[in-house]
C-alpha cells in the first residue's frame, strides 16, 4: 500500500476459549494479558509500550471463542519494532509469578466492569442460553474462581499446547516491501511447533430446537438490553455471503429496513444491529439493540414483523442494488486503511476462511443475487426459533416474551 504511511502487523491465532476446559476456563483470555508483561527482548509493560508508543504506534489483542488477535500498527518508518515486539510476546512471555498476581486484579476489574455493563451481560446471557453447558457457552473471561486459582505453571501448560505455529496466521499491510515483511517474519520462525496431537474444541453443541428466553432482571437500568440469536451459515455453507448480505438489508446502515421502522419510523430504539456469524462447524445470525421496558414488546414484535418479511417476500431490485453498492463501499473506504486490511486477512485465516483481496471481496458481492438472499433469509433469519437475552428493568415474564417472539 504504497500511498499509505503506516504499517500494521497483524497475529491471528486459530483457537479461544472454546478450546479450553471447566478448570481452564478462562486462561486464553487472562494469557492474552500476561503476553502484554514481557518477554526476554522487552521484559515488561513498559518496555512494550514505550517502544510501541514511542514509535507512534498503537497496539491491541483480542480473545474470541474461536481465534485470537494481537496487532503493532506503527508509521511505516518504524515498522521493524512491530515484529519485534510481538515476536518477543508471542514466543518468549515470562509469566512471572508477581506479573501474573498484579494482572489477576486487572481482569478481576474487567470482570467487575463487565457486569456493569448491561448490554455485555445481554451477550452473555443469550451466548449461554444458546449453546447451553459448552465452551461456546461460557463467558471468555472465565468464573472468578479460576481466575483467582491459575497459577504459572497454569499458564505455561496452556501456553506450550496452544502457542505454536500450526495456530499462527501472520498478516501485514501497509506501505512495506514484500521482502522486506517476508525478512522481518522470520523473526516468528522461532515459535515451537506443536510436539504431540494439537487439541481439538469439543463440535459444536446442537442447537435448541423451540425458541427460548431469559431475563436477567436489573431495576436500575434505563432500557432492556435485547440479544436475538439464530441459526447462521457455517463458514462453507454456500448462503453465507447471502446471509450476511441479509443482516446488511435489515441493519447495513441507517437507510436499512431496522433503523427505518424500528428507530425512523416507530422511534422505538436507538441503536440496533444485526450481523452474521460463520465459523468451521457452526454459525449465528445476531440482532442486539436496546429500548425503553414500556417499548420492548412493541420492538420485539417489530424485529419479529421484518423477519418474516424479509423471508417472505425477499428485497426488491432497488433495495437489493443500495445494499451492493452500501457493502461494495464499505469494503472500498476499508482497503484504504492498513490497519482493517492487516486485520481481517489474519482473522479470516485464523477462523479457517479464506481471505479475499478487496478487488475480489467486491466481486463474490457481485454474484449474490436477489433469490440468494432470500432463500438465505428464509434459511436462517427464520423467527419461529430463536434465543432471546434481555438484561434490564423488564415489565414481562419470560413466558409473555416467549409468546411475543412465537407469534
Amino acid at each position: 500500500m504504497p500511498g499509505v504511511m503506516s504499517v500494521c502487523l497483524a497475529v491471528g491465532m486459530s483457537f479461544g476459549s472454546r478450546f479450553e476446559t471447566r478448570d481452564t476456563n478462562g486462561m486464553a483470555h487472562f494469557l492474552e494479558h500476561m503476553a502484554f508483561k514481557g518477554g526476554t527482548d522487552w521484559p515488561n509493560s513498559l518496555a512494550i509500550t514505550s517502544a510501541v508508543e514511542g514509535s507512534g504506534g498503537k497496539m491491541n489483542a483480542f480473545t474470541g471463542n474461536d481465534a485470537m488477535l494481537y496487532y503493532v500498527h506503527v508509521p511505516s518508518k518504524n515498522t521493524p519494532v512491530a515484529f519485534s515486539v510481538l515476536a518477543d510476546m508471542l514466543i518468549r512471555p515470562r509469566f512471572r509469578t508477581n506479573d501474573i498476581e498484579h494482572e489477576r486484579g486487572v481482569v478481576f476489574e474487567e470482570l467487575r466492569r463487565a457486569l456493569d455493563d448491561f448490554d455485555d451481560l445481554a451477550d452473555v446471557a443469550a451466548t449461554a442460553l444458546y449453546f447451553g453447558d459448552h465452551p461456546l457457552g461460557w463467558e471468555i473471561v472465565g468464573p472468578k474462581e479460576n481466575i483467582q486459582r491459575f497459577e504459572r505453571q497454569d499458564f505455561l501448560r496452556f501456553f506450550a499446547q496452544h502457542y505454536v505455529a500450526e495456530h499462527v496466521f501472520l498478516a501485514v499491510a501497509g506501505n512495506i516491501n514484500p521482502r522486506e515483511a517476508e525478512r522481518l517474519a522470520k523473526q516468528f520462525s522461532e515459535m515451537p511447533k506443536h510436539g504431540g496431537t494439537t487439541p481439538f474444541p469439543l463440535p459444536a453443541p446442537t442447537l435448541p430446537p423451540r425458541s427460548q428466553v431469559r431475563i436477567v432482571r436489573k431495576s436500575e437500568s434505563e432500557q432492556a438490553h435485547f440479544r436475538i440469536v439464530m441459526r447462521g451459515p457455517e463458514n462453507d455453507h454456500p448462503l453465507r455471503d447471502a446471509c450476511s448480505f441479509a443482516t446488511s438489508v435489515l441493519s447495513g446502515g441507517q437507510s436499512c429496513r431496522f433503523s427505518q421502522t424500528l428507530r425512523d419510523k416507530l422511534g422505538l430504539v436507538y441503536d440496533i444491529g444485526a450481523d452474521s456469524l460463520s465459523e468451521r462447524d457452526y454459525g449465528q445470525v445476531v440482532i442486539a439493540g436496546g429500548a425503553g421496558a414500556e417499548k420492548l414488546s412493541r420492538a420485539l414484535r417489530a424485529i419479529r414483523q421484518e423477519l418474516k418479511q424479509i423471508g417472505n417476500h425477499g428485497v426488491s431490485q432497488k433495495e437489493f442494488a443500495r445494499v451492493r453498492e452500501m457493502r461494495e463501499g464499505n469494503i472500498a473506504l476499508g482497503a484504504e486503511r492498513s490497519l482493517g486490511l492487516a486485520c481481517y486477512f489474519a482473522t479470516e485465516m485464523a477462523h479457517g476462511r479464506e481471505p479475499l483481496s478487496p478487488e475480489k471481496r467486491i466481486a463474490e458481492n457481485q454474484k449474490i443475487s436477489r433469490g440468494d438472499v432470500k432463500r438465505a433469509a428464509q434459511e436462517f433469519l427464520d423467527p419461529t426459533t430463536i434465543t432471546l437475552a434481555v438484561v434490564g428493568n423488564v415489565q414481562e415474564s419470560e413466558a409473555e416474551l416467549l409468546e411475543i417472539i412465537s407469534k
